[in-house]
């Protein structure tokens, strides 16, 4: 009597209390009691890249196959609890089977025929694991039946490839065992070239997706970063991705593995940064310009780069450095300079008039303020000095300090004179010119 399958694959179902995933494989496992041992306790699965849903709406309740092309031997993973065991320790074989229509179920084929030897030929086989050695138990049929595929559709043994223009070594020493990259710009789009047998195939026979990885240093691998974020546009987000190429009916399978492609982003070292203004007249407050343009491009700033300042607080004369360093889809810095330049010297002044009493001045010297006589309008910056140009003789005047001395004996009367008065200027301001004021001593 033909053995049902069925009924063992529900049987099994019932018993699961654990998936485990395992790491090299990422495949699914089956797990059932905990006898130490018995082969029946052993997780075993094939290789997961071969795993797909049954969309087969006549056979509802079988979950997933292994579709493996013909000629390919998949690898058979048997575990122990977390630990793999060798083939010294089971042995596989396998018997065809065919789907019983009326009683809804798989039934084998001839239950006398298993061969140890992975089918070749297509149609759908159920796999038996015996223990050997130390391990005892048969086990027959896995929850995911294999189903054997011709392979002139099977695109997951097809060469997939880009422009070779863009393929490189890889001189990353982190990554020995990755050879090439395909470096492309930003902004480049590729298309991959699929190839079956020699021929190309048509862009209706396949669907190409992308989706980004990192490098994982502990497992010494690139992973994906996110395994639900696949994007049928090629990526234009500086980054290194993989390419996955799925075959269209009547193709089927996918191909996730050929040369990493590494978007590469605008470099834009040591590029022209055209600055909104280059030259600033000091005026105590902070002053900074725009960046305009980079390379020649309008590019946006917190976007596409960010700028820092040689000093944030550039209020003072001098020579200010911008640093514009590329972000998003630029990379790279490049620099730019400004200037601010000493400003206008705001002396002003206006002469005023100075009324002295005859008796302080009649015996003995009286000395005044330069501020009495002259009026600062505008405060010159740096040091001022002062020239006499003309006046009574009896009227001197410092020429460091501007400190006007009335000689002794200076009659009654109007005295008016004329002086020259300029400031010498600082770090953030020009020498001024000479400016000529009178003022007016009157003694009475």
């Amino acid at each position: 009597m033909k053995r049902k399958i069925r009924g063992r694959l529900l049987a099994m179902l019932m018993s699961l209390t654990l998936v485990f995933a395992m790491v090299q494989v990422n495949a699914l496992m089956v797990f059932a009691d905990n006898t130490a041992n018995d082969i029946n306790n052993c997780y075993i699965s094939f290789e997961s890249k071969y795993q797909v849903e049954d969309d087969d709406p006549a056979t509802p309740y079988t979950e997933y196959y292994y579709n493996v092309p013909a000629g390919i031997v998949p690898e058979l993973i048997v575990a122990d609890k977390d630990i793999l065991i060798g083939p010294e320790c089971y042995k596989a074989s396998y018997s065809e089977v065919y789907f019983n229509e009326e009683k809804h179920e798989y039934n084998l084929i001839d239950e006398n025929d298993w061969q140890e030897e992975f089918p070749t030929k297509p149609g759908v086989y159920i796999c038996g694991i015996e223990g050997v050695g130390s391990y005892s138990g048969t086990y027959e049929g896995i929850i995911n039946l294999i189903r054997i595929i011709d392979t002139p559709y099977y695109i997951g043994n097809s060469d997939v490839s880009f422009d070779s223009q863009y393929l490189v070594e890889d001189d990353d020493p982190v990554t020995p065992y990755t050879e090439f990259f395909y470096d492309v710009p930003v902004g480049t789009r590729l298309n991959p070239t699929v190839a079956k047998g020699g021929s190309v195939l048509g862009k209706e026979c396949y669907k190409a997706s992308y989706s980004e990885v990192y490098f994982n240093k502990e497992k010494y691998e690139y992973n994906i970063i996110d395994d639900n974020n696949w994007q049928e546009e090629f990526p234009t987000v500086p980054g290194v991705y993989f390419c996955k190429v799925e075959g269209i009916k009547p193709y089927f399978g996918s191909f996730e593995w050929i040369p990493l492609i590494r978007i590469i982003a605008n470099d834009i070292a040591n590029e022209k940064v055209e600055l909104s203004k280059t030259s600033f007249v000091y005026n105590g407050k902070v002053q900074k310009p725009s960046v305009k343009t980079v390379g020649g491009k309008t590019l946006k700033e917190g976007t596409d780069f960010t700028v820092s300042w040689s000093d944030a607080s550039s209020k003072n004369v001098g020579t200010y450095t911008v640093t514009v360093e590329g972000k998003g889809i630029y990379k790279g810095t490049t620099k730019a300079t400004y200037t601010i330049t000493k400003a206008a010297n705001p002396l002003a002044i206006k002469g005023k008039t100075v009324v002295l009493k005859y008796k302080n001045v009649k015996k003995k010297n009286h000395y005044l303020v330069i501020s009495k006589a002259l009026a600062f309008e505008g405060n010159g910056q740096g040091k001022l000095s002062y020239v006499k140009v003309s006046g009574n003789r009896k009227i001197a005047i410092n020429k460091k300090t501007g400190k006007i001395l009335v000689k002794k004996g200076a009659k009654k009367g109007i005295y008016k004179i004329k002086v020259k008065v300029k400031a010498g200027g600082d770090v953030n301001y020009k020498p001024s010119a000479w400016k000529t004021v009178t003022f007016k001593i009157r003694v009475k």
